[in-house]
């Protein structure tokens, strides 16, 4: 993915006030419902000085899609890209390739931009010319009342990773290391990117919980010595829907994610009898073990890290098996 790192740019230490090229870009799958709401926000948004133009990219939807987008073909400045592989890597890298700008930003189908987001990036762009990635706050909207788990792993836990939920505070910190913004609200300069900068492998694809990619890139961006910023008022809503409301979504969320980890990197250490490291299987028992205790006291706020944890072992244990498969 990353086999020819991009030339630093040199930028000048004082604002950038030079006219920029921004794209924005959505990636949908069967969601028009949602997509269609998006759009429409879109239309609210206050224009930028810069030039921009909004992608949107149709990941093989079977659904009502192409004709929700033909409704804002006139309301924004539309251009609509087909990607038929599945995947939102995939569909990203689509994106992207026909973005022609100085600046992209991302968001998603089930959004709800602020009329001041792309104004926000905007200034944050020429204000930070040195840095390579931005991210903005993300706050749920849903339309029924959250369980009371659900408010503890947000807050408590601080899990609002499941849920695409980030916010960093209010003032422009630098990003790197364990602060990174998601998928629903970040930017990249266009020109520190690779050509195909998020990895296939990754990503949601279809009903397949993994993820990950956004978060790889940052890391390979910040490992080449590059800067993100954290832009608090390029803020955004995103859409929780019931069935995300659910333990089970929890438990598939944890094992996508322990799949997106051993894809990248397969867990090391002595070899147990079931084909896995040792370690992996005894820490697997433990908190299967737990999670059954506090089930049986019907304690599910004890007994949600428990289940979290399990469930990212058992992704990895799965991923570990898929990647020592030999392929046909």
């Amino acid at each position: 993915m990353h086999d020819n790192p991009p030339e630093t740019s040199s930028n000048p230490a004082t604002e950038d006030t030079r006219p920029l090229r921004i794209s924005v870009i959505i990636c949908t799958w069967n969601r028009s419902d949602l997509l269609v709401r998006t759009l429409a926000q879109m239309t609210e948004l206050e224009e930028p000085e810069s030039e921009w133009e909004l992608i949107v990219v149709d990941n093989n939807c079977t659904d009502d899609t192409p004709a929700v987008l033909s409704r804002f073909a006139d309301r924004l400045p539309l251009t609509v890209v087909e990607e038929k592989t599945p995947g939102l890597s995939n569909a990203r890298n689509a994106g992207l390739a026909v973005a022609d700008c100085d600046y992209v930003v991302w968001t998603d189908d089930d959004v709800l931009v602020d009329p001041h987001w792309l104004r926000a990036y905007e200034d944050a762009f020429r204000r930070y010319p040195d840095a390579a990635f931005f991210g903005g706050p993300i706050r749920p909207f849903m339309d029924q009342e959250a369980p009371e788990w659900f408010h503890t792993a947000l807050h408590d836990m601080g899990a609002g990773f499941m849920w695409a939920v980030l916010d960093l505070g209010p003032d422009e910190i630098p990003l790197g290391g364990g602060r990174l913004p998601f998928g629903a609200n970040m930017a990249y300069r266009r020109a520190d990117l690779p050509e195909s900068p998020f990895d296939p492998r990754l990503g949601r694809m279809e009903d397949q919980l993994l993820a990950g990619e956004e978060t790889a890139l940052m890391g390979y961006l910040a490992d080449l010595g590059m800067e993100g910023r954290w832009i608090p008022s390029a803020t955004v809503e995103h859409y929780v829907p019931g069935d995300r409301l659910t333990l089970d979504y929890v438990r598939r969320w944890w094992v996508g994610h322990g799949k997106a980890q051993a894809a990248l990197k397969a867990p090391s250490g002595r070899i147990s009898l079931a084909g896995i490291p040792s370690w992996l299987a005894t820490e697997y028992l433990r908190h299967e073990a737990l999670l059954r205790w506090y089930q049986l006291r019907n304690d599910p706020i004890k007994m949600l890290p428990h289940l979290a944890r399990r469930c990212e072992l058992l992704g990895l244990i799965l991923g570990t098996r898929e990647r020592a498969e030999p392929r046909s």
